[in-house]
């Protein structure tokens, strides 16, 4: 008998949401991904967000999805996902390595072996991730169309997607900012105050 935890078909081919699907140790170090994008010239990086850009706004999903770099800080255990708890009254969120739940709701994806697969999750009470991640299936084309355009630029092992669920930082904020949490593998997220040159539009080459 299948687990819950056993690969699941994509969702249109091409999404899976299945916490054993999670593609987190395949991702690069937070170190060389940042490396990889920032050594490109700056227009080539320029193009790359405008396509992504008119991407996301050409099926209507600009307060849905943000695009932005894929990394890890730490290993994760084995039959564990990396995990958000939510802190509304401190506004900011804590990221650590948790052991799979079937209900746990996915909204990090990157490309991974020919469909887009998820490395973070958060709880199913979060009704903005569980919305956001109903219209990005609802969204194919977009889902087939990001791929081949981080791809052309020989970014597909860096960049991917991430449905927005925190409005608990703030609607003034630009992005994310990580810091080390209290554990070893433990991240603490809390809202960027001001936008910098390495953030260009909500949530592209920022967490």
């Amino acid at each position: 008998m299948a687990s819950c935890y056993d690969e699941l078909p994509c969702h249109n081919g091409i999404l899976t949401t299945a916490p054993g699907s999670s593609c987190y140790e395949q991702l690069p170090h937070f170190d060389d991904a940042t490396a990889k994008f920032y050594s490109c010239p700056g227009n080539a990086r320029e193009k790359l967000l405008a396509e992504m850009r008119c991407l996301v706004e050409r099926f209507g999903l600009e307060d849905v999805v943000a695009v932005d770099l894929k990394h890890k800080h730490f290993r994760m255990p084995p039959g564990h996902v990396l995990y958000e708890e939510p802190d509304v009254d401190s506004m900011e969120s804590l990221m650590k390595p948790v052991p799979m739940e079937p209900k746990m709701v996915p909204f990090s994806f990157a490309f991974v072996n020919g469909c887009w697969r998820p490395y973070e999750f958060v709880g199913p009470g979060c009704v903005a991730a569980v919305s956001g991640l109903e219209k990005v299936c609802e969204c194919p084309g977009f889902l087939e169309g990001l791929y081949p355009i981080i791809a052309k630029h020989g970014m597909e092992d860096v960049f991917g997607f991430h449905v927005l669920h925190r409005d608990h930082l703030g609607t003034g904020a630009h992005g994310t900012i990580e810091m080390s949490g209290e554990g070893g593998n433990e991240l603490l997220l809390r809202p960027r105050r001001s936008c910098t040159a390495r953030c260009k539009w909500r949530g592209a080459a920022s967490k």
